[in-house]
């Protein structure tokens, strides 16, 4: 087919709400052979993407996740990091988009993976995705001053009318993301471009190795036989769900881990240790992170620091009371708890932060994963001292010794700030993080 003679796709709209900015898009710097997993939430798009990375580097034992295959057009991500990411990849890159496209700036150099799934699976696990949404982390994603969109709340029916009304409208009630049909539509359309492929969930579950051979097929990727059975293993279920690395899922925020594959459950917590209460070097972090009831004044305190619009800051707190109040309420998780124990598979933490503090855990010298009022967390096995811990869609925060303390760590980020949790806090940037992991863990290994 030769490329002159094709239409290629043009983008018509932008679409920025809860999750999306279209226009980040915009003026991308595309390079030959990028490859883009294109999705609808909860179809399996982190399945992909492991897939993906084990065809293009050749089998490794572990992947990035997200950080390394970035979702460029999530609002709620800051935009220069990823960029600079994936300007900084002399490799082959691999981008994720939710976006319909009529909304997506389209490249004949990029090839496009396009995935679909049993619309009753999309619409159950999406419901259970909402309906994992802590009240602390609503309210960090209704909360953005200027944000577009309808509100985003968990599900106000049972499962049953939830799927009749979006049979009826092409909508899941307040998850605030765009309609199915048109999504899939778009992209089925698109389905004979060259550089266009169509993979379903099914397939892969039916015959994992020949799908995976079809998009190296696809990806004009040549197979070294001696690393398939490799590929084949590490993009199975079991392997994804023991290694975190590079199974990335927003989370109770915003992101879709497949039904049976996500990065915040494996590697099992040892249950003979966890948090010491009673050490004085966690008294910070665990006042800073305990559970608040969330109530108007509150609200309209934590509104204020990054709006300074009043009757801005009102009409949120009005929206954000009138949607708690219509919704049950989940008791608050203890302090102290394996990954086993939490009710919420998403532990109220954006999965590609997640993935992230779990591919810092797999550095260390053994397994330090726990969760800290339910939030996922690194603590020393053997004092108990909390030197890590994943915040919402905020980022990582690690507890540092004094001579690791870096000006340019923030102690606050996007409003939220966690100089409370003591002078040693400090927000993780991208540069170095496994070092100062290390050394926090280090720390937080010295007798108290």
């Amino acid at each position: 087919m030769a490329t002159d003679l094709i239409e290629w796709p043009v983008k018509t709209r932008e679409i920025e709400d809860a999750y999306f900015d279209s226009a980040r898009w915009n003026g991308f710097p595309f390079r030959d052979g990028d490859v883009v997993v294109a999705t609808y939430a909860k179809v399996g798009t982190t399945w992909t993407q492991q897939i993906v990375w084990q065809l293009l580097h050749g089998g490794p034992e572990r992947s990035p996740g997200t950080a390394g295959m970035p979702w460029l057009d999530a609002r709620f991500r800051p935009f220069e990091p990823m960029l600079n990411i994936l300007e900084s990849q002399t490799h082959r890159r691999s981008i994720k988009t939710h976006l319909p496209l009529d909304a997506l700036v389209f490249s004949p150099r990029a090839q496009y993976l396009v995935v679909g799934r049993d619309v009753r699976d999309i619409i159950w696990s999406a419901y259970n995705h909402q309906d994992g949404y802590s009240d602390e982390v609503l309210a960090a994603l209704n909360s953005p001053p200027g944000r577009p969109g309808a509100p985003v709340s968990r599900p106000d029916r049972d499962i049953r009318d939830y799927y009749l009304h979006f049979l009826e409208h092409d909508e899941m009630p307040g998850f605030g993301f765009v309609p199915l049909w048109p999504h899939i539509q778009g992209w089925w359309n698109a389905r004979r471009l060259p550089n266009v492929l169509l993979v379903h969930y099914a397939n892969l579950k039916a015959n994992l190795e020949g799908e995976i051979r079809r998009i190296a097929r696809f990806l004009r990727v040549e197979i070294d036989e001696t690393t398939m059975p490799a590929i084949v293993e590490h993009c199975g279920f079991e392997y994804m769900r023991e290694t975190a690395s590079g199974t990335s899922p927003p989370t109770a925020p915003i992101g879709w881990p497949p039904a049976n594959c996500r990065a915040e459950g494996p590697m099992a917590s040892d249950p003979d240790r966890g948090v010491n209460e009673a050490d004085r070097r966690n008294q910070g972090v665990i006042e800073r992170f305990r559970p608040r009831e969330v109530t108007a004044d509150s609200a309209r305190a934590q509104l204020a620091r990054i709006n300074p619009d009043p009757a801005q800051v009102e009409a949120r707190v009005a929206r954000l009371m009138a949607d708690l109040a219509s919704k049950p309420h989940r008791p608050p998780p203890p302090l102290s708890q394996t990954l086993e124990q939490s009710p919420d598979p998403y532990f109220s933490t954006h999965p590609d932060i997640v993935s992230q503090l779990w591919r810092l855990d797999s550095a260390l010298p053994r397994s330090c994963r726990w969760l800290v009022w339910g939030y996922p967390a690194l603590v020393h096995p053997r004092t108990g001292v909390i030197f890590a811990i994943a915040y919402g869609t905020i980022g990582i925060a690690v507890r540092l010794p004094p001579d690791r303390l870096d000006p340019a760590l923030a102690t606050s980020r996007n409003g939220s700030d966690i100089a409370s949790a003591g002078p040693e806090w400090r927000f993780l940037g991208r540069e170095g993080e496994e070092a100062y992991c290390r050394s926090a863990h280090d720390f937080a290994g010295e007798d108290g």
